[in-house]
């Protein structure tokens, strides 16, 4: 039940980010496409002509480099790329192909395909260098073969260090999982193998339909038609295994074909083709916060098409094609459960003379991984609408930027109103950072860097700059830095740090540090885009950096942190804001976006069941009502993993890990809980117990 009191509505922005260039243009079916460069979806056409799967890979500004039907690579141009026909995929093929970049190096691209219906010299890759023919790409090799039969499925996902991916396929007649490493090096031909799950029989229904891999890259959804199931298994990214979790049975007669998981990769998505096209959310408590499985039907049941592919877009939408109809359901808030998640059955129609058919383009699956779901926006470049922000610079802004590239230039933007910091906060930013001046004719490598801050003065402060990132000076201020900066006195090298004064803060940090990491991606002033993401929560502050389009594990964490601890806040609230400043280097740093929400998210309005209404309590809790401490008694002897107390709004008030083996009888310490009534979920080794209790001091 938790997942329905923890993750709310919230109202949308007229503006919906899209921070995953690589696939901000689809083209898919008969000339059909969709472009969300604007910051929502507009319906286009394209050359591509295929029956089902697809993919392609856009450059920094979201426009197409080249893209595939599994058969033939065309470049931006239209037009087919140098040596680029005759790729073993097949355009009836369900996920034909999937383009992946290859880790550290921005020139050289594999196109991975996978045949139709299981035939021979199934999984294949070829390389191609966007080097060749001025920049319009040729490929230098094709069809090295991976695999000789395959089910025609194939994902790809990411480590957190972004430089390995795992293609993960199945192979065919059997029930082996094959996850291929790919990094620097190229892709290790010898795959882990995984046994799992049922046998897949030489049948062709069993060729059919997806296999994603989750946007964490932590779990694994593949269609077994035959035996009307889903399997749902757990991935190591570290090893390439594949362990079940468990065969979810869908039903007698049921076909599905289309599978997807939610942005935050806690809900299932499921698009049944037979007997009726339908689409199932699942809610699994491996993935989400239930005790058990949970499927919702979402918006009937329909025989007037057959639902396609599922695919999540970088606006954080859910699309489905409705094959041969012509138009795609929509659905807009995945992260949602039951109605909540507002399925719109035909939400767009394809232009005239363009037409779905059953496939969508195949991504890197971590392109759309969002942990924050959250869209209260300081600052988007597409939106012209700036009420929020008070931007301060010595010169003249040009849209938002926060540096420009002249000596001693500084700058900053804060919130126009102070922002609630006590309970909680996520805030996720996006910086371009680039190379040169006016009057200049090189770089040299030092000061680079940007710094996100908060602050009580005002949202029109500025710092000294000189060697800052224009925080320097800054009274009662706590900073997060982001910095290469590599001979001056703070840390040296590129690094994260956390500071704070409650005075004028400095850049020393041996006077201002509270903690550090040189473990970031290297910081370069060209151009390039940094997505980060500052996270305080349950006394856990997170910060994590990116240069590509996705996160999924924080270079910095601090445990048992209060940061009212370090800055005095105005009634819990702060000015947010990002600073950067230049000194000899002249960089000019630009904002993108900036988005931010309150945490703990807490609204029982959106919950299709409120936490108060749980019936199936299993555990005695004593005494009960309780002053300080309770004793669970749980009747046999379980492995106790952890647990979590809730408010009655779903609000986590309390949680900690725990590892006991064969125990009955668990005593708590719960003095530091208000009179109220709480909600106690046990973590087992078998599953999970709930209680409830009351405090009465």
């Amino acid at each position: 039940m938790g997942i329905k009191t923890k993750i709310i509505l919230l109202l949308l922005s007229a503006t919906i980010v899209t921070a995953q260039p690589e696939a901000q243009t689809w083209y898919f079916g008969i000339g059909a496409g969709i472009d969300f460069t604007s910051g929502k979806p507009e319906m286009i056409s394209g050359p591509l002509k295929t029956n089902e799967g697809c993919s392609i890979f856009c450059d920094r500004f979201g426009k197409p480099m080249f893209f595939t039907d599994g058969q033939t690579i065309w470049n931006r141009e239209n037009k087919i790329m140098l040596n680029g026909t005759g790729l073993m995929g097949h355009p009836s093929s369900t996920q034909s192909a999937v383009v992946v970049e290859i880790p550290s190096n921005k020139n050289l691209y594999y196109v991975i395909t996978a045949l139709n219906v299981g035939r021979e010299q199934g999984l294949n890759y070829s390389l191609v260098d966007m080097r060749l023919d001025n920049g319009l790409g040729g490929v230098v090799k094709k069809n090295i073969n991976l695999q000789n039969r395959i089910h025609e499925k194939i994902t790809v996902c990411a480590t957190p260090d972004y430089k390995t991916y795992w293609l993960i396929t199945t192979e065919y007649n059997s029930n082996n999982y094959l996850s291929y490493r790919i990094d620097s090096s190229g892709i290790d031909t010898i795959p882990v193998v995984s046994p799992i799950g049922s046998k897949k029989e030489p049948l062709i229904v069993n060729n059919y339909g997806y296999i994603k891999a989750s946007p964490n890259s932590r779990y694994i959804i593949n269609s077994h038609q035959n035996n009307h199931k889903l399997e749902l298994s757990s991935f190591d990214y570290n090893t390439g295994k594949v362990k079940l979790i468990e065969e979810i049975e869908l039903g007698e007669g049921s076909l599905t074909y289309g599978l997807e998981f939610s942005p935050d990769s806690r809900i299932i998505y499921v698009g049944s083709i037979f007997p009726e096209s339908k689409v199932y959310q699942i809610l699994h408590p491996a993935l989400a916060e239930v005790d058990d499985i949970e499927f919702y039907e979402l918006g009937g049941w329909s025989t007037e098409y057959i639902l396609g592919a599922l695919q999540l877009g970088p606006d954080k939408r859910l699309y489905i094609t409705n094959d041969a109809d012509s138009t795609l359901g929509v659905i807009n808030y995945p992260w949602l459960v039951g109605d909540d998640a507002d399925y719109q059955k035909r939400a767009l129609q394809t232009l005239p003379g363009t037409y779905t058919t059953r496939g969508l383009p195949n991504f890197l699956t971590n392109y759309f991984y969002d942990p924050l779901l959250c869209d209260d926006y300081l600052y988007d470049e597409r939106d012209e609408d700036t009420s929020k922000v008070n931007l301060v610079q010595e010169f003249p802004p040009d849209g938002i930027d926060v540096g420009y590239a002249i000596r001693w230039m500084k700058g900053a933007l804060w919130s126009e109103e102070m922002i609630p910091i006590s309970g909680g906060f996520t805030a996720e930013f996006q910086v371009q950072l680039s190379r040169g001046g006016k009057g200049t004719e090189f770089t040299n490598r030092g000061g680079t860097g940007f710094a996100f801050v908060l602050q009580t003065k005002s949202g029109y402060e500025l710092g000294t700059g000189t060697d800052g990132l224009a925080y320097e000076g800054l009274e009662n201020s706590f900073v997060v830095e982001f910095d290469q900066n590599k001979d001056i006195h703070d840390n040296n090298g590129n690094h994260l740090s956390v500071m704070s004064s409650r005075g004028k803060i400095t850049t020393d940090y041996n006077i201002n540090g509270i903690d550090y990491t040189n473990n970031i991606p290297e910081i370069e002033p060209d151009d390039n885009l940094y997505k980060c993401l500052v996270t305080y929560h349950n006394r856990q502050l997170k910060v994590y950096i990116s240069p590509e389009s996705y996160y999924l594990l924080p270079q910095l964490v601090i445990n048992d942190f209060d940061i009212e601890e370090f800055i005095d806040l105005d009634n819990g609230k702060a000015y947010m804001g990002i600073t950067a400043a230049t000194t000899e280097i002249f960089q000019q740093t630009t904002l993108k976006y900036f988005r931010y929400c309150s945490e703990p998210l807490i609204d029982v309005g959106t919950s299709s069941v409120s936490i108060d209404n749980i019936t199936d309590y299993s555990m005695l809790i004593s005494p009960n009502p309780a002053i300080d401490n309770i004793v669970i008694d749980l009747e046999n002897q379980y492995d106790v993993i952890g647990y979590k107390i809730y408010n009655l709004k779903g609000g986590i008030v309390k949680q900690e890990s725990l590892d006991y083996t064969r125990l009955q009888n668990l005593k708590l310490d719960v003095g530091n809980l208000t009179n109220g009534v709480y909600i106690i979920k046990l973590e087992l080794g078998t599953g999970v117990k709930t209680g409830k209790f009351i405090i009465n001091k």
